[in-house]
Protein backbone atom coordinates (compact mmCIF):
# COMPACT_ATOMS: atom_id res chain seq x y z
CA UNK A 1 0.00 0.00 0.00
CA UNK A 2 2.90 2.79 0.43
CA UNK A 3 4.88 1.93 -1.93
CA UNK A 4 1.37 2.15 -4.40
CA UNK A 5 0.84 5.65 -2.80
CA UNK A 6 4.43 6.65 -3.08
CA UNK A 7 4.47 5.62 -6.69
CA UNK A 8 1.66 7.64 -7.75
CA UNK A 9 2.63 10.96 -5.37
CA UNK A 10 5.95 10.52 -7.14
CA UNK A 11 4.74 10.03 -10.78
CA UNK A 12 1.11 11.67 -10.99
CA UNK A 13 -2.15 9.85 -12.52
CA UNK A 14 -1.66 8.81 -15.74
CA UNK A 15 -3.36 10.27 -18.77
CA UNK A 16 -5.59 7.52 -19.76
CA UNK A 17 -7.14 7.44 -16.26
CA UNK A 18 -7.58 11.46 -16.08
CA UNK A 19 -8.95 10.52 -19.37
CA UNK A 20 -11.82 8.19 -18.70
CA UNK A 21 -12.24 10.00 -15.33
CA UNK A 22 -13.48 13.11 -17.72
CA UNK A 23 -15.21 11.22 -20.41
CA UNK A 24 -16.91 9.26 -17.38
CA UNK A 25 -17.74 12.70 -15.69
CA UNK A 26 -18.80 14.53 -18.67
CA UNK A 27 -21.71 11.40 -20.02
CA UNK A 28 -23.02 10.98 -16.47
CA UNK A 29 -23.91 14.83 -16.38
CA UNK A 30 -25.21 14.51 -19.45
CA UNK A 31 -27.20 10.90 -19.10
CA UNK A 32 -28.68 12.69 -16.22
CA UNK A 33 -29.77 15.43 -18.04
CA UNK A 34 -31.74 13.70 -21.09
CA UNK A 35 -33.21 12.21 -17.84
CA UNK A 36 -34.72 15.18 -16.79
CA UNK A 37 -35.30 16.04 -19.76
CA UNK A 38 -37.61 12.46 -20.49
CA UNK A 39 -39.79 13.73 -17.23
CA UNK A 40 -40.51 17.15 -18.04
CA UNK A 41 -41.46 16.28 -22.07
CA UNK A 42 -45.57 16.52 -22.40
CA UNK A 43 -46.10 12.91 -23.14
CA UNK A 44 -49.96 13.57 -24.07
CA UNK A 45 -48.88 15.33 -27.36
CA UNK A 46 -48.30 12.56 -29.72
CA UNK A 47 -45.18 14.38 -31.71
CA UNK A 48 -43.73 14.57 -28.16
CA UNK A 49 -44.04 11.27 -27.54
CA UNK A 50 -42.06 10.22 -30.36
CA UNK A 51 -39.49 12.69 -29.82
CA UNK A 52 -39.28 11.17 -25.61
CA UNK A 53 -38.49 7.79 -27.56
CA UNK A 54 -35.71 9.05 -29.19
CA UNK A 55 -34.36 10.44 -25.86
CA UNK A 56 -34.96 7.46 -24.53
CA UNK A 57 -32.82 5.14 -27.12
CA UNK A 58 -29.71 7.90 -26.22
CA UNK A 59 -30.03 8.51 -22.34
CA UNK A 60 -29.93 4.10 -22.82
CA UNK A 61 -27.09 4.42 -25.11
CA UNK A 62 -25.05 6.71 -23.16
CA UNK A 63 -25.90 4.07 -19.90
CA UNK A 64 -24.15 1.07 -21.64
CA UNK A 65 -21.13 3.33 -22.27
CA UNK A 66 -21.05 4.44 -18.94
CA UNK A 67 -21.23 1.29 -17.61
CA UNK A 68 -18.45 -0.19 -19.79
CA UNK A 69 -15.99 2.80 -19.22
CA UNK A 70 -16.79 2.26 -15.34
CA UNK A 71 -15.69 -1.62 -16.00
CA UNK A 72 -12.48 -0.46 -17.25
CA UNK A 73 -11.88 2.50 -14.17
CA UNK A 74 -12.33 -0.31 -12.05
CA UNK A 75 -10.03 -3.17 -13.63
CA UNK A 76 -7.74 0.28 -13.71
CA UNK A 77 -7.95 0.65 -10.29
CA UNK A 78 -7.62 -3.15 -9.16
CA UNK A 79 -4.44 -3.57 -11.02
CA UNK A 80 -2.84 -0.08 -9.94
CA UNK A 81 -3.98 -0.24 -6.22
CA UNK A 82 -7.29 0.83 -5.39
CA UNK A 83 -8.26 4.51 -4.27
CA UNK A 84 -5.74 6.71 -3.84
CA UNK A 85 -5.91 9.12 -0.59
CA UNK A 86 -2.31 9.77 1.01
CA UNK A 87 -2.12 13.35 1.61
CA UNK A 88 -5.51 13.76 4.12
CA UNK A 89 -6.72 12.66 7.35
CA UNK A 90 -8.43 9.65 8.50
CA UNK A 91 -11.99 11.22 8.03
CA UNK A 92 -11.14 12.68 4.89
CA UNK A 93 -9.99 9.31 3.36
CA UNK A 94 -13.56 7.78 4.34
CA UNK A 95 -15.43 10.32 3.34
CA UNK A 96 -13.95 10.67 -0.51
CA UNK A 97 -13.64 6.85 -0.58
CA UNK A 98 -17.31 6.41 0.87
CA UNK A 99 -18.11 9.30 -2.36
CA UNK A 100 -16.04 7.65 -4.90
CA UNK A 101 -16.93 3.89 -4.02
CA UNK A 102 -20.77 4.62 -4.25
CA UNK A 103 -20.33 6.04 -7.67
CA UNK A 104 -18.62 3.16 -8.75
CA UNK A 105 -21.27 1.30 -7.59
CA UNK A 106 -24.20 3.34 -9.04
CA UNK A 107 -22.56 3.80 -12.34
CA UNK A 108 -22.68 -0.04 -13.08
CA UNK A 109 -25.61 -0.66 -11.01
CA UNK A 110 -27.78 1.92 -12.85
CA UNK A 111 -27.07 0.65 -16.49
CA UNK A 112 -27.66 -3.04 -15.63
CA UNK A 113 -31.23 -1.73 -13.66
CA UNK A 114 -31.53 0.39 -16.58
CA UNK A 115 -30.96 -2.83 -19.58
CA UNK A 116 -32.75 -5.14 -17.12
CA UNK A 117 -35.96 -2.65 -17.73
CA UNK A 118 -35.53 -2.61 -21.00
CA UNK A 119 -35.39 -6.62 -21.48
CA UNK A 120 -37.99 -6.79 -19.79
CA UNK A 121 -40.51 -4.17 -21.56
CA UNK A 122 -41.69 -4.85 -24.58
CA UNK A 123 -41.99 -2.10 -27.25
CA UNK A 124 -38.94 0.08 -25.35
CA UNK A 125 -37.06 2.41 -27.13
CA UNK A 126 -34.24 0.75 -28.85
CA UNK A 127 -30.69 0.87 -27.68
CA UNK A 128 -28.39 2.15 -30.77
CA UNK A 129 -25.10 0.11 -30.03
CA UNK A 130 -27.25 -2.94 -28.48
CA UNK A 131 -29.64 -5.00 -30.19
CA UNK A 132 -31.87 -7.50 -28.61
CA UNK A 133 -31.42 -10.06 -31.75
CA UNK A 134 -27.66 -9.69 -30.51
CA UNK A 135 -28.47 -11.90 -27.66
CA UNK A 136 -28.06 -15.47 -27.12
CA UNK A 137 -31.71 -15.46 -25.20
CA UNK A 138 -34.62 -13.71 -24.67
CA UNK A 139 -36.73 -12.09 -22.22
CA UNK A 140 -40.36 -12.76 -21.02
CA UNK A 141 -42.06 -9.28 -20.36
CA UNK A 142 -42.71 -9.14 -16.38
CA UNK A 143 -44.02 -5.36 -15.48
CA UNK A 144 -44.00 -5.71 -11.79
CA UNK A 145 -40.41 -6.95 -12.21
CA UNK A 146 -39.98 -3.50 -14.38
CA UNK A 147 -41.85 -1.67 -11.44
CA UNK A 148 -39.43 -2.39 -8.74
CA UNK A 149 -36.19 -2.27 -10.60
CA UNK A 150 -37.47 1.49 -11.69
CA UNK A 151 -37.67 2.04 -8.18
CA UNK A 152 -34.21 1.31 -7.40
CA UNK A 153 -32.57 2.91 -10.46
CA UNK A 154 -34.56 6.09 -9.63
CA UNK A 155 -32.83 5.96 -6.05
CA UNK A 156 -29.76 5.26 -7.67
CA UNK A 157 -29.90 8.38 -10.13
CA UNK A 158 -31.12 10.46 -7.31
CA UNK A 159 -27.70 9.59 -5.04
CA UNK A 160 -25.68 9.64 -7.80
CA UNK A 161 -26.96 13.86 -8.10
CA UNK A 162 -26.03 13.65 -4.64
CA UNK A 163 -22.89 12.38 -4.59
CA UNK A 164 -22.09 14.83 -7.68
CA UNK A 165 -22.78 17.99 -5.06
CA UNK A 166 -20.66 16.02 -2.72
CA UNK A 167 -17.70 15.53 -5.37
CA UNK A 168 -17.55 19.02 -6.34
CA UNK A 169 -17.64 19.87 -2.81
CA UNK A 170 -14.89 18.02 -1.99
CA UNK A 171 -13.08 19.79 -5.09
CA UNK A 172 -13.74 23.46 -3.97
CA UNK A 173 -12.46 22.45 -0.91
CA UNK A 174 -9.00 21.03 -1.92
CA UNK A 175 -8.33 24.03 -4.19
CA UNK A 176 -9.85 26.90 -2.34
CA UNK A 177 -9.13 25.71 1.65
CA UNK A 178 -6.55 23.50 1.22
CA UNK A 179 -4.52 24.24 -1.72
CA UNK A 180 -2.83 20.49 -1.76
CA UNK A 181 -2.44 20.21 -5.85
CA UNK A 182 -5.35 17.49 -6.02
CA UNK A 183 -6.89 19.49 -8.74
CA UNK A 184 -3.50 20.23 -10.29
CA UNK A 185 -3.27 16.39 -10.46
CA UNK A 186 -6.62 15.69 -11.92
CA UNK A 187 -6.20 18.05 -14.66
CA UNK A 188 -2.28 17.82 -15.51
CA UNK A 189 -1.74 14.72 -13.62
CA UNK A 190 1.25 16.41 -11.78
CA UNK A 191 1.30 18.22 -8.78
CA UNK A 192 3.87 20.99 -7.34
CA UNK A 193 2.81 20.42 -4.11
CA UNK A 194 3.38 17.27 -2.26
CA UNK A 195 0.53 17.65 0.34
CA UNK A 196 -0.07 20.27 3.40
CA UNK A 197 2.44 19.40 6.23
CA UNK A 198 1.32 17.59 9.23
CA UNK A 199 -1.60 16.74 7.46
CA UNK A 200 -0.55 13.34 5.85
CA UNK A 201 -2.29 9.92 6.87
CA UNK A 202 0.03 6.63 7.42
CA UNK A 203 -0.71 3.96 5.29
CA UNK A 204 -2.66 2.16 8.48
CA UNK A 205 -5.28 5.37 8.81
CA UNK A 206 -5.15 5.25 5.01
CA UNK A 207 -6.23 1.11 5.35
CA UNK A 208 -8.37 1.81 7.32
CA UNK A 209 -9.92 4.90 5.63
CA UNK A 210 -10.48 3.02 2.33
CA UNK A 211 -12.52 0.11 4.36
CA UNK A 212 -14.57 2.16 6.06
CA UNK A 213 -15.75 4.29 2.85
CA UNK A 214 -16.11 0.92 0.89
CA UNK A 215 -18.72 -0.04 3.39
CA UNK A 216 -20.06 2.73 4.17
CA UNK A 217 -20.72 3.31 0.34
CA UNK A 218 -21.91 -0.33 -0.22
CA UNK A 219 -24.09 0.32 2.83
CA UNK A 220 -26.16 3.21 1.55
CA UNK A 221 -26.43 2.31 -2.16
CA UNK A 222 -27.96 -1.84 -1.17
CA UNK A 223 -29.76 -0.19 1.83
CA UNK A 224 -31.16 2.56 -0.27
CA UNK A 225 -32.01 0.68 -2.69
CA UNK A 226 -33.60 -2.34 -0.25
CA UNK A 227 -36.31 0.36 0.95
CA UNK A 228 -36.94 1.64 -2.10
CA UNK A 229 -37.53 -1.88 -3.25
CA UNK A 230 -39.63 -2.38 -0.27
CA UNK A 231 -41.64 0.41 -0.33
CA UNK A 232 -42.58 -0.62 -3.84
CA UNK A 233 -43.50 -3.79 -3.35
CA UNK A 234 -45.33 -2.76 -0.21
CA UNK A 235 -47.15 -0.07 -1.75
CA UNK A 236 -48.22 -2.69 -4.79
CA UNK A 237 -49.31 -4.76 -2.14
CA UNK A 238 -51.28 -2.27 -0.65
CA UNK A 239 -52.67 -1.57 -3.78
CA UNK A 240 -54.16 -4.97 -4.06
CA UNK A 241 -55.47 -6.05 -0.40
CA UNK A 242 -56.92 -2.67 -0.93
CA UNK A 243 -59.16 -3.68 -4.07
CA UNK A 244 -59.65 -6.62 -2.54
CA UNK A 245 -60.96 -5.15 0.66
CA UNK A 246 -63.56 -2.94 -1.69
CA UNK A 247 -64.80 -5.88 -3.50
CA UNK A 248 -65.19 -7.92 -0.36
CA UNK A 249 -67.42 -5.07 1.08
CA UNK A 250 -70.83 -3.56 0.15
CA UNK A 251 -72.40 0.00 0.56
CA UNK A 252 -72.75 -0.63 3.80
CA UNK A 253 -69.47 -1.88 4.30
CA UNK A 254 -70.85 -5.66 5.35
CA UNK A 255 -68.94 -8.45 3.93
CA UNK A 256 -70.46 -9.10 0.61
CA UNK A 257 -70.97 -12.81 0.25
CA UNK A 258 -71.80 -13.86 -2.86
CA UNK A 259 -76.00 -14.71 -2.90
CA UNK A 260 -75.63 -17.48 -5.69
CA UNK A 261 -74.18 -21.18 -4.54
CA UNK A 262 -73.55 -20.72 -8.83
CA UNK A 263 -71.00 -17.75 -8.76
CA UNK A 264 -67.15 -18.56 -8.62
CA UNK A 265 -65.02 -15.27 -8.23
CA UNK A 266 -61.19 -14.70 -9.44
CA UNK A 267 -58.58 -14.82 -7.75
CA UNK A 268 -56.35 -12.14 -8.52
CA UNK A 269 -52.91 -13.50 -7.30
CA UNK A 270 -53.49 -16.51 -9.19
CA UNK A 271 -54.72 -14.68 -12.47
CA UNK A 272 -53.76 -12.90 -15.51
CA UNK A 273 -54.82 -10.02 -17.69
CA UNK A 274 -53.19 -8.81 -20.51
CA UNK A 275 -53.10 -6.71 -23.67
CA UNK A 276 -51.34 -6.80 -26.78
CA UNK A 277 -51.30 -3.71 -29.17
CA UNK A 278 -48.90 -1.31 -31.67
CA UNK A 279 -47.40 1.93 -30.67
CA UNK A 280 -45.61 4.25 -33.05
CA UNK A 281 -44.93 0.85 -34.92
CA UNK A 282 -43.36 -1.03 -31.81
CA UNK A 283 -45.72 -3.59 -30.41
CA UNK A 284 -45.75 -3.94 -26.58
CA UNK A 285 -47.60 -6.17 -24.08
CA UNK A 286 -49.42 -4.53 -21.12
CA UNK A 287 -51.68 -6.06 -17.98
CA UNK A 288 -53.98 -5.10 -15.59
CA UNK A 289 -52.89 -5.70 -11.95
CA UNK A 290 -56.68 -5.14 -10.26
CA UNK A 291 -59.65 -6.53 -11.76
CA UNK A 292 -62.54 -8.93 -10.61
CA UNK A 293 -63.84 -11.76 -12.39
CA UNK A 294 -67.35 -13.25 -11.84
CA UNK A 295 -68.77 -16.68 -13.61
CA UNK A 296 -71.87 -17.79 -13.45
CA UNK A 297 -72.83 -21.60 -13.80
CA UNK A 298 -69.77 -23.60 -12.51
CA UNK A 299 -70.15 -26.69 -14.30
CA UNK A 300 -71.14 -24.99 -17.84
CA UNK A 301 -70.23 -21.28 -17.98
CA UNK A 302 -73.42 -19.15 -18.06
CA UNK A 303 -72.51 -15.73 -18.05
CA UNK A 304 -69.06 -13.81 -17.14
CA UNK A 305 -68.65 -10.48 -15.91
CA UNK A 306 -65.36 -8.30 -15.15
CA UNK A 307 -64.43 -5.44 -13.67
CA UNK A 308 -61.09 -3.83 -14.29
CA UNK A 309 -59.44 -1.10 -11.97
CA UNK A 310 -58.20 1.18 -15.11
CA UNK A 311 -54.82 3.01 -13.01
CA UNK A 312 -53.47 -0.39 -12.79
CA UNK A 313 -52.51 -0.20 -16.05
CA UNK A 314 -49.09 -1.20 -16.49
CA UNK A 315 -46.41 -1.64 -19.24
CA UNK A 316 -43.22 -1.39 -17.60
CA UNK A 317 -43.08 1.73 -19.43
CA UNK A 318 -43.80 5.47 -17.23
CA UNK A 319 -44.00 7.79 -19.91
CA UNK A 320 -46.38 4.96 -22.24
CA UNK A 321 -48.49 4.41 -19.14
CA UNK A 322 -49.05 7.85 -18.24
CA UNK A 323 -50.68 8.67 -21.84
CA UNK A 324 -52.70 5.50 -21.63
CA UNK A 325 -54.35 6.31 -18.26
CA UNK A 326 -54.86 10.06 -19.73
CA UNK A 327 -58.30 11.40 -20.76
CA UNK A 328 -57.42 10.59 -24.45
CA UNK A 329 -57.33 6.63 -23.22
CA UNK A 330 -58.54 5.59 -20.43
CA UNK A 331 -59.47 8.40 -18.69
CA UNK A 332 -58.89 6.99 -15.10
CA UNK A 333 -59.97 10.05 -12.83
CA UNK A 334 -63.26 10.25 -15.07
CA UNK A 335 -64.00 6.28 -15.16
CA UNK A 336 -62.13 4.48 -12.79
CA UNK A 337 -63.61 1.27 -14.20
CA UNK A 338 -63.33 -0.44 -17.50
CA UNK A 339 -66.40 -3.12 -17.42
CA UNK A 340 -66.97 -6.41 -19.69
CA UNK A 341 -70.55 -8.07 -19.55
CA UNK A 342 -71.61 -11.40 -21.90
CA UNK A 343 -74.55 -11.49 -22.62
CA UNK A 344 -74.05 -14.88 -24.44
CA UNK A 345 -72.02 -17.75 -23.66
CA UNK A 346 -71.94 -21.09 -26.40
CA UNK A 347 -70.52 -24.57 -26.17
CA UNK A 348 -68.42 -25.71 -28.87
CA UNK A 349 -67.59 -29.44 -29.86
CA UNK A 350 -64.10 -29.24 -29.20
CA UNK A 351 -65.51 -28.79 -25.04
CA UNK A 352 -63.99 -24.56 -25.81
CA UNK A 353 -66.70 -21.56 -25.88
CA UNK A 354 -67.17 -18.02 -27.37
CA UNK A 355 -69.16 -15.37 -26.02
CA UNK A 356 -71.05 -12.59 -26.62
CA UNK A 357 -70.94 -9.72 -24.74
CA UNK A 358 -70.17 -5.60 -24.04
CA UNK A 359 -66.79 -3.96 -23.54
CA UNK A 360 -67.30 -0.41 -21.76
CA UNK A 361 -64.62 1.86 -21.68
CA UNK A 362 -64.94 5.78 -20.65
CA UNK A 363 -68.76 5.00 -21.26
CA UNK A 364 -68.45 3.77 -24.42
CA UNK A 365 -69.77 0.63 -25.21
CA UNK A 366 -68.82 -2.05 -28.13
CA UNK A 367 -69.67 -5.86 -29.18
CA UNK A 368 -66.81 -7.90 -28.37
CA UNK A 369 -66.58 -11.58 -28.68
CA UNK A 370 -64.41 -13.81 -26.59
CA UNK A 371 -63.24 -17.55 -27.19
CA UNK A 372 -62.27 -19.02 -24.00
CA UNK A 373 -62.04 -22.50 -22.24
CA UNK A 374 -62.95 -23.48 -18.79
CA UNK A 375 -61.70 -26.78 -16.96
CA UNK A 376 -61.29 -27.48 -12.91
CA UNK A 377 -58.42 -26.72 -11.48
CA UNK A 378 -57.38 -28.05 -8.28
CA UNK A 379 -60.17 -26.58 -5.59
CA UNK A 380 -61.44 -23.97 -8.33
CA UNK A 381 -61.86 -23.85 -11.89
CA UNK A 382 -59.24 -22.01 -15.06
CA UNK A 383 -60.56 -19.69 -17.61
CA UNK A 384 -58.02 -19.14 -20.50
CA UNK A 385 -58.91 -17.39 -23.75
CA UNK A 386 -58.43 -14.31 -25.71
CA UNK A 387 -59.94 -11.44 -27.34
CA UNK A 388 -59.17 -8.55 -30.05
CA UNK A 389 -61.53 -5.18 -30.49
CA UNK A 390 -60.95 -2.43 -32.43
CA UNK A 391 -60.04 0.99 -30.55
CA UNK A 392 -62.37 2.51 -33.06
CA UNK A 393 -65.08 0.89 -31.83
CA UNK A 394 -64.96 2.30 -28.74
CA UNK A 395 -63.52 5.52 -29.27
CA UNK A 396 -60.16 4.87 -27.16
CA UNK A 397 -57.18 6.96 -28.27
CA UNK A 398 -58.86 10.51 -29.26
CA UNK A 399 -58.04 13.70 -30.43
CA UNK A 400 -54.01 13.11 -32.34
CA UNK A 401 -53.99 10.10 -30.78
CA UNK A 402 -57.13 8.85 -33.30
CA UNK A 403 -54.42 8.29 -36.20
CA UNK A 404 -53.34 4.73 -36.77
CA UNK A 405 -50.11 6.04 -37.55
CA UNK A 406 -50.14 6.84 -33.66
CA UNK A 407 -51.39 3.84 -32.36
CA UNK A 408 -52.53 0.48 -34.10
CA UNK A 409 -56.12 0.04 -34.39
CA UNK A 410 -56.85 -3.88 -33.38
CA UNK A 411 -55.63 -4.59 -29.50
CA UNK A 412 -55.37 -7.97 -28.41
CA UNK A 413 -56.63 -9.02 -25.01
CA UNK A 414 -55.22 -12.85 -23.16
CA UNK A 415 -56.63 -13.83 -20.31
CA UNK A 416 -55.64 -16.57 -18.02
CA UNK A 417 -58.17 -16.29 -14.19
CA UNK A 418 -58.37 -19.05 -11.38
CA UNK A 419 -61.62 -18.85 -10.18
CA UNK A 420 -63.38 -20.08 -6.67
CA UNK A 421 -65.91 -20.29 -4.80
Amino acid sequence: MASTMNRTAAHGISGWRRLLHWVSALLVMLMLAIGLWMTDADITNPEVLKETFWRFSLHKTLGVIVFLITLVRLTSMVVSGGFIHSAHKRHEVIAATAVQAYFLIALVALPVTGLLMHFFTTGAAPIWILHDSWLPFHFSPDNELVALLASVHEFLAKGVLIGILLHVGGAAKHWIFDADGTIARMVTGYSTKAGIDGRGATADDVHTGHVVGIFLAIAVAAGGAGMHLYGATHTHDHGVQANADTNDTDATGSANVSTSANTIRSDIDKSLLTISAVQGGNAFTASFDRFEVELTGTETPEAISVSIESASFSSGLGDRDEVVKSADWLDIVAFPQVVYETSSVKALENGDYTAEGTLTIRGVDAAVPLEFSYAPDGDGFRLKGKSRFDRFDIQLGRGEFGAETEAGRSIDVLFDIYLHK
